[in-house]
């Protein structure tokens, strides 16, 4: 019997600092419960994990110090953490408390396309800045997104089920429903996972919520294990004849059986997702096959309006970005330069996009003005394609590798400040891109790119707005260990 049956059985009053009242939640890994933060008069919910009642203070031990490198993630889209421990022998993890429902839910809730490539356009980012500062969640699946009161998607357990298998000293155990999203090389090995097993798990399920099924899926878990393995990639045209090739192409390369096929960055997809909802809210008549010849992700033809979608986002920029072994910083490839396209917006939108800035701004205090340079706020923007081809997977094992303190490199954003992810520019405006760099090699200069060409070394680098549509500008800095910011930049 485990911890979570004992507590489910005769649970205290309160673990910690947390009252708890009744459950929300349960599964193969514990059982969660809304709860009250006493200390700061605050609603939380608590996870009391599926602990084997024989774990080791080694395990338990390893389990709290997962978790507390978990709770340094700070995105929109990862649930808060607040707390790890164990009170009276019963471990628990305290997060923030969602209540909008999880991916069960949304799955068998009719939605329109739009929302469904804004959910998981939002999914990618956060599984790519986790995947950033060295964290992977191993086991994604539908019950790893939960929906927050304001509809906002947040990914949860990250590396619980690893953990959980790993105290109990047995294999993972798994069902023949969790099993439909795992990767071919999760398959062959359930322990094995790094980034290109979450892209693939995710892209599962957004398979799933576009056609109502699983890529994958036979009648035992044997035969969906096998079908993973062995069985060709489905087209997500062939259950949903509508959608839009290049989004079938996008979900097609996440789910590669080869992982260095697969997207490297939950931030090319993210960008591709967003680029179809544009164009989808744009009203621009979707793309035929002939008109998107390969590679996928080519761009619409000139004249296509679209105008970005992307929601505000309060994590900060410094993060960890592993490049992998064996290459200069900012040798991880970025997208494409895509092709110029027409100027035009709508006034009516960036009247909306205005007027949610400013209430933004009243509310939070200090939140820095989001996707706008100073100097070209309610500029019109025009948001262009990236393919996802050129981007390099980080290799496995390099998440989360220790380094001494004093190899470790910063990057401070100065120009644009530090938390504005997106400047936006009329076309012939140049802006000077700044930073700070310090650690690591003394030698070695920021490297920056534009999209993937490297245009300059150094703390600062002029960007020529001289084609409208949108770009990445990114700089690295490091050896081995590198740290990468990242800013897209709309011309109009």
């Amino acid at each position: 019997m485990t911890i979570a049956d004992r507590a489910a059985e005769a649970l205290p009053p309160t673990l910690g600092k947390y009252r708890l009242g009744r459950p929300v939640g349960s599964g193969p890994t514990g059982v969660v419960y809304s709860a009250r933060d006493e200390a700061l008069q605050k609603p939380a919910a608590v996870k009391v994990p599926a602990w084997p009642a024989d774990a080791s203070t080694g395990a338990v031990e390893q389990f709290l110090g997962e978790t507390r490198r978990v709770a340094r993630l700070e995105h929109r889209n990862i649930v808060r953490l607040y707390d790890a421990d164990v009170d009276g022998g019963i471990l628990y993890i305290a997060t923030e408390l969602l209540t909008g429902g999880d991916g069960q839910t949304f799955l068998r809730t009719q939605r329109p396309l739009a929302r469904t490539l804004d959910v998981f356009a939002q999914i990618f980012e956060g599984l790519a800045y986790a995947h950033r500062s060295g964290v992977v969640h191993g086991a994604l699946k539908p019950d790893s997104i939960v929906f927050s009161s304001e509809a906002v998607p947040k990914l949860v357990d990250f590396g619980l089920e690893q953990l959980l298998a790993a105290a109990s000293g047995h294999p993972r155990v798994l069902s023949e429903e969790s099993a439909r999203y795992l990767s071919p090389e999760q398959a062959s090995d359930p322990g094995i996972c790094d980034a290109r097993s979450d892209l693939f798990s995710a892209g599962a399920v957004l398979f799933e919520a576009l056609t109502g099924r699983a890529p994958f899926r036979g009648a035992t878990l044997i035969e969906t294990l096998g079908r993973i393995a062995d069985d060709p990639v489905p087209d997500p045209k062939a259950f949903r004849p509508d959608l839009p090739p290049d989004l079938s192409d996008a979900i097609r390369r996440c789910l590669e059986k080869d992982p260095s096929r697969r997207p490297s960055s939950g931030d090319a997809v993210a960008l591709a997702l967003r680029w179809i909802l544009d164009r989808l809210q744009a009203s621009t008549p979707p793309l035929t096959a002939e008109a998107v010849p390969p590679p996928p992700f080519e761009p619409p033809p000139a004249g296509t309006r679209a105008e970005s979608t992307a929601p505000p986002e309060e994590e900060p920029l410094l993060e960890k970005y592993d490049l992998g072994d064996g290459g200069e910083p900012g040798e991880a490839s970025l997208p494409a330069r895509p092709p110029a396209g027409a100027a035009g917006g709508s006034s009516r939108r960036l009247a909306l996009v205005g007027s949610a800035v400013v209430l933004l701004l009243l509310v939070a205090g200090a939140i820095a003005l989001f996707r706008r340079a100073p100097s070209a706020v309610g500029a019109p923007l025009q948001p262009k394609p990236a393919p996802l081809s050129p981007l390099v997977v980080p290799r496995q094992g390099d998440e989360g590798a220790a380094q001494p303190a004093s190899a470790v490199p910063t990057l401070n954003a100065l120009s644009p400040a530090r938390g504005v992810r997106q400047v936006a520019l009329a076309r012939g405006e140049t802006f000077v891109f700044k930073v700070e760099a310090a650690g690591g090699a003394a030698t070695v200069a920021p490297v920056w790119r534009r999209n993937d060409e490297v245009v300059a070394r150094g703390p600062e680098w002029a960007f020529r707005a001289d084609a409208t549509g949108l770009e990445l500008v990114t700089v690295s800095y490091g050896d081995e260990h590198a740290v990468t910011l990242v800013w897209y930049v709309k011309v109009h």
